[in-house]
């Protein structure tokens, strides 16, 4: 008898299990030796089995166990301790960034300490000397120095204050030989 003949009725049942094992070349056995693996086979009928052979797998012995498992437990120190290193270079780093943060901090605020400049104002209220003869050297200059006392003025201030309130031939003298002087006490 043919196999197309022995095929049901029903589409989907047309390959056995006893089919599928034939095409894989696989022998039946009645019972399982050795290095063969019985698979049960349910069947309507009768029960079967189907046994393959397989190699058996090398197997580790405890001694191989025990120093893989020593190798990975010193692997995993050495990486925690490599780690450790890396995070303690980097909080090293960040305190040090911070130190030349602050240092330059310091530095930006201190070179905005408040400066007393003269107030356009303050400025205003020194009269204007023009060099001429019935006018007083020494009482401008008192003038300039009671303002600056009391405003807290330094001396490139006063200076600078005195050179603006000249006109006129004070302006002039200022122009040509003046501006030698380099700070007010001169």
């Amino acid at each position: 008898m043919s196999e197309r003949s022995k095929q049901p009725a029903v589409p989907f049942q047309t390959v056995t299990r006893a089919t599928t094992a034939r095409r894989a070349g696989l022998s039946s056995a009645s019972s399982s030796s050795g290095g063969s693996v019985a698979v049960s086979q349910p069947s309507p009928t009768r029960p079967s089995r189907i046994s393959a052979r397989l190699s058996p797998a090398p197997m580790a012995t405890n001694d191989d166990l025990i120093q893989a498992l020593t190798a990975f437990s010193q692997a995993a120190a050495n990486d925690r301790v490599l780690q450790q290193q890396k995070h303690d270079d980097l909080l090293q780093a960040l305190r040090t960034q911070q130190d030349e943060n602050t240092a330059l901090r310091n530095l930006v605020t201190a070179g905005r300490a408040v400066v007393n400049r003269p107030s356009t104002a303050v400025v205003d209220s020194i009269p204007k000397f023009e060099g001429r003869m019935d006018e007083d050297v020494q009482g401008f200059i008192n003038h300039i120095d009671r303002v600056a006392t009391s405003e807290d003025w330094t001396d490139a201030h006063r200076l600078q204050v005195g050179i603006r309130r000249l006109v006129k031939t004070a302006l002039l003298w200022h122009v040509q030989t003046g501006h030698t002087h380099a700070d007010w006490a001169s």
